[in-house]
């Protein structure tokens, strides 16, 4: 078996390795610098990009904002056009047709039998005043009313006056007609549609 001899010294021998350390680890940091500065270069763009979005996004939520900031006034507008809305609503819902009423009256007057003035009292009852022709037409049109069974008018209105007083009558010496006051209690639920 051959020998070899080392002929370099120690010294030497330490100085090459310390050379050859040297020259790794300035790779191995020449590496890492540049890998360190490629993952800080993608995470500055990265940031910057976020950054950039962030402000396009705020930009947008401040311009969403705003549009909605004009909008609360056609909000409130609307409310208010609702609540009117309903109240109408209920209000057209429960009234009573008083033309219904006045219908009804007038196809039960007599023709001889003029309605001069009309006001409602109440919410059910009716001054009716006016002339006729003589004391009988009056006494016919305080029947008519109050008659149930009357012929013509609306079927659902025959029971819609429920008393009929007559207040005053007297007779026009001049003309010979003669005056007269009623009143005319009526049912109002059958008035609603």
């Amino acid at each position: 078996m051959a020998q070899s001899i080392n002929l370099i010294p120690q010294q030497e021998m330490q100085e090459q390795q310390k050379a050859k350390a040297v020259g790794v680890s300035t790779v191995v940091s020449v590496v890492v610098l540049v890998v360190a500065v490629g993952v800080s270069t993608y995470f500055l763009i990265k940031t910057n990009n976020t950054k950039k979005r962030i402000k396009e996004l705020d930009a947008n939520i401040e311009r969403l904002r705003s549009t909605v900031r004009g909008l609360s006034d056609i909000e409130i507008v609307a409310r208010n056009l609702d609540k009117k809305y309903q109240a109408l609503d209920e209000m057209l819902k429960t009234r009573p047709y008083y033309s219904m009423l006045l219908q009804e009256m007038n196809t039960r007057r007599p023709d001889d039998i003029v309605v001069e003035d009309l006001t409602l009292r109440e919410a059910e009852r009716l001054n009716i005043s006016g002339k006729g022709t003589t004391y009988i037409s009056v006494a016919d049109f305080t029947n008519r009313l109050m008659n149930a069974s009357f012929e013509g008018g609306d079927p659902g209105l025959k029971k819609v006056f429920t008393k009929v007083t007559l207040n005053s009558v007297s007779l026009e010496n001049k003309s010979g007609n003669v005056n007269f006051s009623i009143v005319a209690e009526f049912d109002p639920k059958l008035l609603s549609k």
